[in-house]
């Protein structure tokens, strides 16, 4: 297993470190453990059905110091910090094993899902 689905996993494993939600267009940026800047988007082209994950460095960090400087982050253009350099992208097709295109399905519903605030609803309905 590669270590990004690894990751991955935890953070899927660990969906309460995941804070900060924010949608721009198709891309959802998102916090991980208050420090690390994420982006993650899924992609539907010509019946193909893919996720792209993103990390972000933060003004050449690779922690976020604030909620502010995140603010700035997300309003970046993330295929152009990809060229500069600023940010790594991931593709489950180009990982190409399922278990990549599963966790990557997951964590983009889970990151969606707090943006919207209905995480809180699905787990008052659960209890």
């Amino acid at each position: 297993m590669s270590k990004i689905v690894a990751a991955t996993n935890s953070m899927i494993a660990n969906s309460d470190k995941i804070s900060t939600v924010i949608n721009r267009d198709s891309y959802w940026f998102f916090l991980y453990n208050k420090k690390y800047a994420w982006c993650i988007e899924n992609l539907d082209h010509e019946g193909t059905n893919s996720s792209i994950l993103y990390f972000l460095k933060a003004e050449g960090n690779f922690y976020v110091n604030d909620e502010n400087m995140f603010e700035r982050l997300s309003r970046q253009d993330v295929r152009l910090l990809v060229k500069q350099g600023e940010a790594i992208e991931y593709n489950s097709n180009e990982i190409g094993t399922e278990e990549a295109l599963q966790a990557f399905r997951l964590l983009f519903t889970i990151v969606k899902e707090r943006g919207f605030g209905i995480d809180n609803v699905l787990d008052d309905i659960k209890i």
